[in-house]
């Protein structure tokens, strides 16, 4: 839908196509047109300045969500720059929960092997039919379900999959990790578990310091022991020995070892999942016991399967714990790097599609790396080397832990998709100095100091490589010229940081130099498949048996097994295992608050014509979809005195927005549905309405505020939130 209107969106005649500066007070919706070196002197000035008073981490970027087409490309750049703040909605409440969970589970993010034999589709918190996101085409998986694949979906909505499924989990928002805890129950405890794959390829004999939580090691046994050699029960000699030592590891038990009180991971996990009980994790989750139990079932035995996990899961507290929840119950129904489940598509073992980004980082000296927004507080945060937007938001409008005087916002809309909205627009108000990057004059840019005029993709080349993992990488040549002055972010990057006498550290005259040293390293380049237009890996299964990850096999993991008690997780201060987390507005945290807010709120849910906050001022898209849309169920309407077309406020503790009222009987009567990211590009600019950002828009609703984030990645809660509603 949205590609078929794209020449009406490039071609729009709103599209920015000069650069811009403000005249008068920010946000009053006046500009000057400026010339291209103006534009770049002023913000080379700028910046050069902020870095001599403050250092480079006083300069902040606010990225998008297009990994390929402008994050990248801002990423490396605020890095060459020397700040290590590169801040984005697409980064904790997108991805890098599962990411992570992902590399430190299995040693890296796995992509689902739809032309594989998949016999079993799950879409956990994932509309794939409508994002298609990084190469998760809808065609790849109509095509797995056209060849048989059985399908469960986890979704509090009767979303259009979910009204195809096998199966449907309608589950409370925010209890997703109670859900796959006891799909877990039910497959350790019925046996239903690969018991080759998890004794062979698995932490889970791997004994576990009772005083420590932490594996032990042969060192902790003998004076000059190896500190890397973990240790495990044998059950023939009744001691214990070095992993792999043995074969014939206890997985349950308790035992002595040296007078260390110790279990084995298995255990440990087994007593973690039995307390998730049919009866308690069906209250929890308003998921019927035997309903929960027949997915469990299902999914353990029909195998190979792939699970399509999207945002849902990461825009709660708790985020790092579910990921990590199903990165397990992947592993021990192995389905990992087998034809049709979840497989390693790199075209090398180091491959990296966010190219360039990670090296970048590294010319970062330590000093300033360790001084990442919001570093010090969420260690998975850091991990993932981007900043935290509330910890930004904190610096700008309070100076701590540090003052940041500059925002540059490349293909981002803060405005609307970061969480509280009304803190954000004081944000942009207060800030020093502002630098916008986008294809049109956004509620966010209107607020900007500069305003530079972007390529649209079709104006600009560009590799497509998806998230970290995929066989194929796309050559997206330029279609056309840009129009009027319009620039690709990488040159407008190359000429401000060489202007900022940064220019060694950005040796590249065009995005097509870049690429092709970039792909060199992997044996690849752009010119060499440019005009073919793509290069597709050879997918080769089961590398783990091999030495592709290190020699005599393994996972590119500390252990180099599969870490169902996660190492890292314990190194940075979180639970090794998994568990669940009540959110910390429901109606079960906070009854009291529930009287007078009884609804729960979800947002977010993908619609096929716009994506984010974009293309709403294309009115073929609008047309379509005209207005935003709340969904509350017919009882609840009829309870409310509200009818179906009815505008309706819905309301949280931080603020309100209205939208169109649409029936809907595809989700608990105590759930409200709101859409996100709604702005009326066809609204006046500037103060006070800022093309109806205030209005209709979901972070109206949402908090920044601690008890809201995840511990972990940072991530805020967009979803699971109280609400009520009321008629306009």
């Amino acid at each position: 839908m949205k590609g078929r209107a794209i020449l009406d969106y490039v071609y729009h005649p709103d599209r920015l196509k000069y650069p811009l500066k403000r005249v008068g007070e920010r946000g009053n919706g006046t500009w000057q047109r400026i010339s291209w070196g103006e534009a770049t002197d002023i913000i080379a000035q700028r910046l050069t300045a902020i870095r001599k008073e403050n250092g480079p981490e006083a300069v902040a970027m606010a990225t998008g969500t297009r990994s390929a087409d402008v994050t990248q490309t801002s990423m490396v750049f605020i890095r060459y720059f020397g700040s290590p703040n590169a801040c984005g909605a697409g980064m904790a409440q997108c991805f890098h929960p599962r990411e992570k969970a992902s590399t430190f589970t299995y040693g890296g993010w796995l992509f689902p092997d739809f032309e594989g034999g998949a016999k079993l589709v799950v879409m956990w918190g994932a509309q794939t039919y409508i994002t298609s996101p990084d190469h998760y085409t809808a065609g790849r998986l109509f095509y797995a379900l056209r060849q048989g694949a059985k399908l469960i979906v986890v979704d509090p909505r009767r979303t259009r999959m979910a009204a195809r499924a096998d199966m449907w989990q309608a589950l409370r928002p925010g209890t997703d990790a109670a859900l796959v805890l006891f799909w877990l129950n039910a497959i350790i405890n019925e046996g239903l578990y690969d018991k080759k794959f998890v004794e062979k390829w698995t932490n889970a004999p791997y004994l576990v310091c009772e005083e420590t939580n932490q594996l032990l090691v042969e060192a902790d046994l003998k004076q000059g022991g190896d500190s890397h050699s973990y240790m495990v029960w044998d059950t023939a000699s009744k001691s214990v020995k070095r992993a792999g030592k043995t074969g014939t590891p206890a997985f349950l038990g308790s035992f002595e070892a040296g007078g260390i009180r110790c279990q084995p991971v298995w255990q440990r996990l087994k007593d973690r999942v039995d307390e998730y009980s049919p009866e308690k994790v069906a209250e929890i989750t308003f998921v019927p016991a035997d309903q929960i139990r027949a997915a469990a079932r299902m999914y353990a035995k029909v195998r190979p399967s792939i699970l399509l996990w999207g945002v849902a899961i990461e825009q709660q507290i708790g985020s790092h714990q579910i990921a990590r929840a199903i990165c397990i119950l992947e592993s021990l129904c192995n389905n990992i790097d087998v034809p049709g489940g979840m497989a390693d598509m790199r075209p090398s073992p180091g491959w990296d599609g966010r190219v360039g980004g990670t090296r970048a980082w590294g010319t970062i000296p330590k000093e300033t790396q360790d001084k990442l927004l919001g570093g010090a507080t969420y260690g998975l945060l850091k991990e993932t080397c981007t900043g935290h937007i509330p910890t930004l938001k904190k610096a700008i409008l309070e100076d701590k832990p540090y003052p940041v005087r500059a925002l540059l916002i490349w293909g981002s809309n803060p405005m609307m998709s970061w969480a509280d909205t009304s803190s954000t627009f004081e944000v942009l108000k207060k800030v020093e100095f502002s630098v916008v990057c986008d294809l049109f004059m956004t509620p966010t840019a209107q607020l900007a100091d500069i305003v530079l005029p972007a390529a649209s993709f079709l104006e600009k080349n560009r590799i497509s490589q998806g998230l970290t993992n995929n066989r194929t990488i796309i050559f997206l040549r330029k279609l056309i010229e840009p129009l009027g002055e319009c620039r690709d972010e990488f040159d407008i990057a190359g000429e401000i940081i060489r202007k900022c006498g940064l220019g060694k550290s950005w040796p590249w005259n065009s995005i097509e130099e870049f690429y092709e040293e970039e792909l060199k390293r992997k044996g690849l380049g752009w010119y060499q498949y440019k005009d073919k237009g793509w290069f597709e890996g050879k997918v080769q299964y089961k590398k783990y048996e091999t030495d592709y990850y290190r020699k005599g096999g393994g996972f590119a993991t500390p252990t180099g097994k599969i870490e169902l008690f996660s190492t890292k997780w314990r190194e940075l201060g979180y639970d090794p295992l998994p568990f669940h987390q009540e959110q910390s507005e429901t109606p079960y945290s906070s009854p009291v608050l529930t009287k007078e807010y009884p609804y729960i709120l979800i947002t977010g849910g993908r619609l096929p014509m716009f994506f984010h906050s974009e293309l709403r001022q294309v009115q073929k898209l609008r047309r379509i979809h005209p207005e935003p849309i709340v969904q509350i169920h017919p009882r609840t309407a009829k309870a409310l005195d509200i009818t179906d077309g009815d505008w309706a406020w819905i309301e949280t503790l931080r603020g309100k927005c209205k939208q169109k009222v649409k029936l809907f009987d595809g989700m608990d009567p105590g759930i409200v549905h709101i859409e996100h990211d709604w702005w009326f590009p066809e609204k006046t600019q500037g103060e006070p309405s800022f093309s109806g950002a205030f209005e209709s828009n979901a972070n109206m609703l949402t908090s920044c505020e601690e008890r809201f984030i995840d511990p972990g990645h940072g991530g805020y809660t967009l979803r699971a939130l109280l609400c009520k509603v009321y008629k306009v």
